[in-house]
Formats: structure tokens, C-alpha cells, sequence
């Protein structure tokens, strides 16, 4: 495996771990709330997984994955505003383009070049589901466990519509996401058979490359100064003052004698 693929793998690796993270956290919140308030009792959980004698270490991931799993129940429900608005607007592709959390062909594109740009936007976007499912935890826990006090019957029933509404809007945008990373892989094909073309085109061949070699030696030798044995330069030749082959040669003024 090479330095890159490492590289590749171990970011794999650490956005998987965040995002188990961030979602297990508003589910944990949610959890401690039915706690806290009497209304989920861990001896009744421990009577329940008692006859399997589970390890601790599978206890511990038993636990995460509930938090894990409640998390994503929550962002599901945090997410009914912005699915809905999206979903009223799903003919109009010029508003579902500039909507923050819509995929847009042109972010697709520059994601396939320069993917380090989209470092601090996913950051940001991850922040905010946390938050947001961190704001339906500690709502729905109040609601749940100190105000309605409903059956655990009830509390599943209403999560299962919420997340059905939910799923059923954003199987809505399916069409619109399809569509931008189509447009996307359209452009980058072209992109990558112009820059494929213009490599052809600039390409030397043998003869043509040793043709360049001798005349830039050529050249170089031509623009040698010529010297002779002694390593001194050749004298060069007077001009010719004459301007044409049948004119005479110029006379020397005659001298006069002085008395």
C-alpha cells in the first residue's frame, strides 16, 4: 500500500470515528435525559441482556451504537425543516442550487480537483448537525421524559412517522442530487479528454526531438568565435570600401611642394 492510499485510508478512518462521535453524542444526551428523570432504568436494561452475559467491552459498544443510533433518529427529526423547504422547491433548480445543504454540480466538480477547499465547509456542516440534533435531544427529552411521560410504544410510533416524513421528502431530492453529479461527471470527462488531447498534441517524437538536439549544437557551435592555433582570434578582413565591382579605386590627393 502506498503513502497515499495509507493516507486515504487513515482519513477514512477518522471520519468514520467523528461522525460515529457526533451523532452518538445527541443520542447519549437523550438517553441520560430518560435517566436522569427515572424513566429509562439501567437495572431493567442490565435484567434485559443479563442471560447473554455480554463482555464489558461489548457493553460498551452495545451502548454506543444505541447513543449511535438514537443520534441519527434525532437528526433525521432536526432535518424535517430544511427537507421540507426543500422539497416545495424541488422544480426550481436555481434555488435548490445556492441552498447550503443541497449538492450542487459545480461543488461536486471542484471537489474532484482541489478537495482540500471543502475541508472547513464539511466541518462546518457536521457542526451544525450536531447542534441541531442536540436541539431535538433536549427538546424531545423534555417533551418525553418530564411533560407527556408517554409509552415506550408511543415514543416509537411517533419517531417512526417523523423519520418516514422525513425519508419521504428526501427521497423527493434524490432526482435533483442525481442530476448535479451527472452534470459534474459530464464536465470533468471533458475536462480530462481536453487536457488528454492537448498532451497529445504537444508530444515530440524521436526524429523530431534530435532534429531540435542538432540544431540547438549547431547553433552553439555558429556562435563560437573563431580561433586560431595559438588560441588567439583570427583577424578579420578589412571591408571593402567599394560599393560595386566597375568602380575605380579612390586617388591620394596630389602633394604640392611648398616655395
Amino acid at each position: 500500500m502506498t503513502t497515499q492510499q495509507q493516507s486515504g485510508a487513515t482519513r477514512q478512518v477518522l471520519g468514520a470515528l467523528r461522525d460515529v462521535l457526533w451523532y452518538a453524542l445527541p443520542g447519549g444526551l437523550f438517553i441520560s435525559m430518560g435517566v436522569v428523570s427515572g424513566r429509562v432504568s439501567l437495572a431493567h436494561v442490565g435484567e434485559l441482556i443479563a442471560p447473554y452475559h455480554p463482555a464489558s467491552w461489548a457493553l460498551g459498544l452495545l451502548l454506543i451504537a444505541a447513543c449511535y443510533l438514537v443520534g441519527h433518529l434525532l437528526a433525521a427529526i432536526a432535518n424535517l425543516r430544511a427537507d421540507f423547504w426543500k422539497l416545495i422547491h424541488v422544480n426550481d433548480p436555481d434555488w435548490l442550487a445556492e441552498y447550503p445543504t443541497e449538492v450542487n454540480a459545480r461543488d461536486v466538480y471542484l471537489a474532484h480537483y482541489f478537495p482540500d477547499l471543502f475541508g472547513d465547509m464539511d466541518r462546518r456542516q457536521r457542526v451544525a448537525v450536531l447542534l441541531w440534533s442536540s436541539v431535538a435531544a433536549l427538546l424531545l427529552g423534555w417533551l418525553v421524559f418530564y411533560i407527556f411521560h408517554p409509552a415506550f410504544a408511543d415514543v416509537a410510533i411517533g419517531t417512526a412517522v417523523l423519520v418516514f416524513l422525513d425519508a419521504v421528502m428526501m427521497v423527493s431530492q434524490l432526482g435533483w442530487s442525481r442530476k448535479a453529479i451527472h452534470a459534474a461527471g459530464l464536465a470533468i470527462e471533458e475536462h480530462e479528454k481536453a487536457a488528454r488531447d492537448s498532451e497529445k498534441a504537444i508530444q515530440v517524437t524521436g526524429d523530431e526531438l534530435r532534429f531540435m538536439i542538432n540544431a540547438i549544437f549547431r547553433a552553439v557551435e555558429l556562435a563560437k568565435p573563431r580561433q586560431n592555433g595559438q588560441g588567439q582570434r583570427e583577424p578579420q578582413a578589412p571591408e571593402d570600401q567599394s560599393s560595386g565591382d566597375n568602380q575605380e579605386p579612390a586617388t591620394a590627393a596630389p602633394r604640392f611642394k611648398s616655395n
